[in-house]
């Protein structure tokens, strides 16, 4: 357990730059985080589904004025009051040690190959797609998809089987499937009680399945098998994009994003999605789902892969208020 700090221990936590971020004593050493990242990575019922942790809110939700108002050790935790919210949440010790970020950034910076294309909306009008019975019997076809994988991070992939299952043919096109504890494949439905927000009709922010795996998925494949319902679209985001574009226009951003380096203990795909009743990252049509395991044979990706959300591990960097 980590020692707290006490009176006559370690000074109480201290606000710098007006509360945009924080000093606090853990284990012996004075750590620094950001206002907006402790909100972003609040425990409350209100911010992480009670039932399985996962992230109800994205960034967006998040005021971006946000600052500390307030903190204090109560009751063995860390007592933050957030405005403009007027929000008030308690930070377990141990858990902010486990994910403090104020270290030295690794020193080799992610990149992306010749051989990869960033993009944004506007290769909505040109994404890659073929058709699942061309893929299965066309070698060249085979090509084509498996090399806009490689270049884009995702294709689409038409007239696919609408079995149970049927998504390992597809797999086993180029690769082997890998099983995880979801079995072979995992069927998507929304259940009443449902104990994974997947099993849910609510919408799903842009995000990475299953990084904290090693080795982590490389290549997802999910189809779509049934809708019953309206909505239910499907997005993907080029996350190396998404971080220029923000380099760009804004000197903070490098306060809010790394690039993955090297090394990094989160690898992540290139594309993610969202949709209402899915799950795993990359190209959704509408309905329910049925991803596979990852697959091992596709084209050799690029030394890092970037995350595309912004996860409790991520450490933004640049400098520190006073």
């Amino acid at each position: 357990m980590t020692d707290l700090p006490t009176k006559t221990k370690a000074p109480p936590p201290r606000l710098l730059g007006g509360g945009a971020a924080l000093e606090v004593v853990l284990a012996g050493a004075p750590r620094r985080f950001h206002a907006v990242w402790l909100r972003d990575n609040a425990q409350d019922a209100a911010t992480r589904s009670p039932g399985n942790g996962q992230r109800l809110i994205t960034l967006l939700d998040i005021p971006p004025d946000t600052r500390i108002a307030d903190a204090r050790w109560a009751d063995g935790a860390l007592s933050l009051r957030f405005e403009p919210e007027g929000k008030v949440v308690a930070f377990d010790p141990d858990w902010l040690l486990a994910h403090a970020y104020d270290k030295p950034a690794p020193p080799a910076a992610g990149w992306t190959g010749p051989h990869v294309e960033r993009w944004d909306a506007g290769l909505s009008g040109r994404v890659p797609v073929e058709a699942y019975p061309a893929v299965r019997d066309d070698p060249d076809a085979r090509r084509r998809w498996l090399g806009a994988v490689r270049r884009y991070g995702f294709a689409r992939l038409t007239n696919a089987p609408t079995a149970s299952g049927a998504v390992c043919e597809a797999a086993e096109l180029f690769g082997h499937v890998r099983e995880t504890n979801y079995g072979r494949w995992f069927d998507v439905r929304a259940e009443v009680d449902p104990s994974n927000l997947a099993y849910t009709n609510l919408g799903l922010q842009a995000h990475t399945d299953n990084p904290y795996r090693d080795p982590p998925p490389s290549l997802q494949l999910l189809v779509c098998l049934e809708n019953t319902v309206e909505g239910g679209d499907s997005i993907v985001v080029d996350g190396f994009s998404s971080l220029s574009g923000c380099r760009r226009s804004t000197r903070a951003a490098s306060i809010c994003f790394r690039d993955a380096a090297p090394g990094s203990n989160t690898p992540a795909p290139r594309a993610s999605g969202c949709a209402p009743e899915s799950r795993s990252s990359g190209w959704r049509p509408t309905g329910s789902w049925s991803p596979s395991a990852s697959t091992t044979a596709r084209p050799p990706p690029s030394p890092t892969s970037p995350t595309t959300t912004w996860p409790t591990t991520t450490r933004p960097t640049g400098a520190w208020p006073s």
